[in-house]
Formats: C-alpha cells, sequence, structure tokens
C-alpha cells in the first residue's frame, strides 16, 4: 500500500457543500488499484444508501461534465462531486447506479500523472487542493455558494 493521504475537502452533495475528513491509500500494484478510505468524518457520504460506505468503480476522464451527462443519460445519478473554492466542478464525482446502487467515480484524467507517480513511489500523494476547475455549476442543487 502506499502513503496514506488526508484529505479534509469539502465535496458537494445534494444537500450543498458538506465536510469531509478522509484518509486514503491505494495499492500500489497496477494496472488495477485498490482503494482503501478511512472516514474521520463521513458527513459529505451520510445521505448515500450503505452510508459510510461507498463501494465504486474508478474511471479515468478527460472531462467531468460531458462523462456525467453521458452517464446520467444512461440513467446513473450524480450523488456528489469535488469543488473548487469558487464553486465550480473540479476532481471527481460519485455517480450511483440505482438498479445496483454500485457507484462509478469518475476522476479527472489530468490527475493521472500524480497518481502515476503516488503508485509507482516516485511521487508524493496528489494534492488535496482542487484541481482544474470545469464550468459547471450547481449540478447538485442546493446550497451553490463557495
Amino acid at each position: 500500500m502506499g502513503l496514506p493521504k488526508h484529505s479534509t475537502h469539502p465535496l458537494r452533495t445534494e444537500r450543498g457543500l458538506l465536510p469531509r475528513d478522509t484518509w486514503v491509500t491505494f495499492s500500489l500494484e497496477g494496472p488495477h488499484h485498490l482503494e482503501l478510505l478511512e472516514h474521520a468524518d463521513s458527513t459529505a457520504y451520510d445521505h448515500l444508501p450503505g452510508a459510510p460506505r461507498i463501494n465504486h468503480l474508478g474511471y479515468w476522464s478527460d472531462d467531468l461534465p460531458v462523462e456525467i451527462a453521458r452517464l446520467e443519460a444512461a440513467g446513473l445519478r450524480c450523488r456528489l462531486h469535488g469543488e473548487s473554492p469558487d464553486g465550480w466542478l473540479s476532481r471527481f464525482a460519485y455517480l450511483e447506479d440505482p438498479q445496483s446502487s454500485m457507484f462509478v467515480e469518475l476522476v479527472d484524467a489530468e490527475l493521472r500523472d500524480e497518481f502515476n507517480a503516488w503508485w509507482s513511489g516516485t511521487g508524493e500523494p496528489p494534492p488535496s487542493a482542487p484541481g482544474r476547475s470545469f464550468p459547471e455549476r450547481g449540478l447538485l442543487g442546493g446550497d451553490t455558494s463557495a
């Protein structure tokens, strides 16, 4: 397993912007990686089915808003996502398949090099600060203030 990374970056949910305090690490062997999460504060996840446990498969996305729209058109529901300080979609999104309650996590492909360096042992875990922002506001309704 890689070095654990601590993240306190809040998440945009259907109930507004909610706090999160999480430790995360991944298996180092690839090409697939097992992610382990420890929620010190699971508030951002508590409204999800089976909370705070999230079972999911993660995929890289070159364009989060386009992929979110595509999966929503196929019947999945965006339940939470990363948000930049200015209130824009950022870093990742979790979408739920209502038939199986399984989640799909879309991760901004721009973070791939940072994750690969972490997994290979040549770099630090990706920063918890928001990455690039996408011009999408209010994907989940609720409070849209930053």
